[in-house]
């Protein structure tokens, strides 16, 4: 085997070992920080409907004030009910994909304070979520169900 030959599997096996340690499973703390959620604000919007002929999108908010402090704790709970895997996708520029990338008709917006101030944006759909640029891959096929049904349960339905 020659010198270049050797020198090219040297590379790809370095690929492969980094795109393996890449797309490892992760817990949600190692991806945004371990902090206690401070404050945080959150849309959800279940499938549109069609209600007498018209298209109809329902939209449930919620944030973190005005009495409703202690459902932070809940949030990180469903947050960190699962593990991640982060795509290789997230090296693409954003044009290379149309919109939020993921399958699922379910879409979430979520907004986040830590208590130790560093803060992070994410949008879910299905089980695919992009936090700050990294389209992530949750083991939780319902985690975006999980935080509708959360929404609803403690938010309200925006206008």
């Amino acid at each position: 085997m020659s010198k270049k030959w050797k020198i090219a599997l040297g590379f790809l096996a370095a690929v492969l070992v980094f795109c393996l340690w890449y797309t490892r499973p992760r817990g949600f703390e190692e991806l945004v920080g371990d902090g206690e959620i401070k404050n945080y604000s959150m849309l959800a919007s279940p499938p549109m409907t069609v209600e007498n002929g018209k298209p109809y999108q329902e939209t449930w908010q919620m944030d973190s004030y005005e009495g409703r402090e202690n459902t932070a704790a809940e949030l990180k709970k469903i947050l960190t009910s699962c593990k991640y895997r982060a795509s290789l996708q997230s090296f693409l520029p954003p044009a290379a994909f149309n919109g939020i990338p993921g399958d699922g008709n379910i879409l979430i917006t979520l907004s986040v304070v830590l208590n130790d101030d560093s803060n992070f944006i994410g949008y879910y759909k299905g089980r695919t979520a992009t936090i700050d640029g990294l389209i992530i891959q949750a083991d939780d096929p319902e985690i975006s169900e999980k935080l509708l049904v959360f929404a609803q349960a403690y938010g309200w339905q925006a206008h």
